[in-house]
């Protein structure tokens, strides 16, 4: 399994999901939620998966895999790339109809990106992968709007919310940019002797103003973009617990569920963990935490390690073999499919105490079966035994 060669994207505007599989696009169509049948309890009956559109590029036929993918919060942009290039489509699912964006520049007509983003609707973040500048290009007017100089690595993460971009590269520098005036807004410090390791997947909080960046390490960082600094008001430095996710894990992606700003969810292949950033800042009752973290030794600003931290932390079980984990607004998407965990009346009683619905995060896995692992794995040498003749 590949984070890069095998991931899945969501349009979150036309609930549409994009998968890159190898060396081809499958486009997924998420329909509306049936009405619920009382017969079959709480909860919102599981949204049906509709297969709509297939796509390759010309470099399929060669077996050239696809090095990256998105598509555009509405589902109306996707773009693609191989070693031959950049490519960018248009989609039509009334029509079942997709067309190529005929006159984007040669610039990135002929540059195979290691990543791709949409930043809104018609903004494609290119990552060339031999390294260079970091692309913005504009699809809809088929122009590259910007070329951000940054990095002096190839590029290979990008994340956006609203006016910010965030990229990190091979050698481990993270960067911020501003989408609305397209210059370079802070440098991340990553790479320290507290914060050491490559980034392996970033993150913007629900209230747009920290980034998360997940280490190799097993270390958070936590980072205040208005301040352009490490965050103040919560731990800026998190360990994942050893016991919750083992050592040799990556973690390949970082979610921020909607609604929930200090909340946090972190996965991996075969992992699936939540993190409050809010308990660990104030675990340990009315001591302040410069005072917990003096009688524990710990360093300033990095959440207490041990028992103490895990309490801020939560694993799910019964997942395998995630290769993409996107958040979903309810807005969009409807309700929760399942019932509240605990007793009936636990959920009323925390609207009670919130004054209002209790807010619960809505997340969609895309994960490969367990038989087509299986079938991906070379054929096992059997031994052969001959029988001895008898003397």
């Amino acid at each position: 399994l590949s984070p890069s060669l095998q991931t899945a994207s969501v349009a979150q505007g036309s609930r549409l999901m994009l998968c890159q599989r190898d060396t081809q696009l499958e486009l997924w169509y998420f329909q509306q939620p049936k009405p619920k049948d009382p017969l079959q309890g709480p909860g919102t009956p599981m949204p049906e998966g509709q297969h709509v559109l297939k796509v390759s590029l010309e470099g399929a036929r060669e077996g050239r895999h696809l090095s990256a993918s998105a598509i555009a919060p509405d589902g109306r942009h996707f773009a693609a790339s191989d070693d031959a290039g950049t490519r960018a489509f248009t989609a039509n699912l009334e029509d079942l109809e997709v067309r190529r964006v005929k006159g984007l520049p040669k610039e990135v007509l002929k540059t195979p990106a290691r990543a791709l983003l949409f930043c809104g609707n018609e903004l494609l973040a290119a990552a060339p992968q031999s390294g260079g500048p970091l692309l913005l290009v504009d699809v809809a007017r088929q122009t590259v709007a910007a070329r951000l100089e940054a990095h002096e690595a190839p590029v290979c993460l990008l994340a956006s919310e609203g006016e910010w971009l965030a990229s990190a590269d091979v050698s481990g520098a993270v960067h911020v940019f501003s989408l609305d005036s397209l210059q370079h807004h802070a440098q991340v410090p990553v790479g320290g002797k507290e914060a050491q390791g490559r980034p392996t997947a970033l993150c913007f909080d629900a209230g747009r103003q920290r980034l998360i960046v997940a280490l190799s390490t097993h270390m958070l960082v936590i980072f205040d973009i208005e301040a352009q600094a490490l965050a103040a008001d919560v731990p800026a430095l998190v360990p994942v617990p050893r016991s919750l996710v083992p050592a040799h894990a990556r973690i390949c992606g970082v979610v921020a569920p909607p609604g929930s700003r200090d909340k946090l969810l972190l996965w991996g292949h075969t992992f699936l963990a939540r993190v409050d950033l809010k308990t660990l800042s104030t675990e340990g009752g009315d001591e302040s935490p410069k005072k917990r973290r003096r009688k524990s030794g710990a360093t300033e600003g990095v959440a207490e390690p041990g028992k103490a931290a895990e309490r801020g932390w939560r694993t799910y079980d019964g997942f395998q073999h995630i290769i993409s984990l996107c958040g979903l607004e309810e807005a969009q998407w409807g309700g929760p499919v399942l019932p509240p965990a605990g007793a009936p009346g636990d959920a009323a009683k925390k609207r009670g105490q919130d004054g209002g619905a209790a807010k619960r995060a809505m997340v969609l896995t895309m994960e490969v079966a367990p038989g087509a692992i299986e079938q991906s794995l070379p054929q096992a040498f059997e031994r052969k035994e001959f029988n001895k003749s008898p003397k």
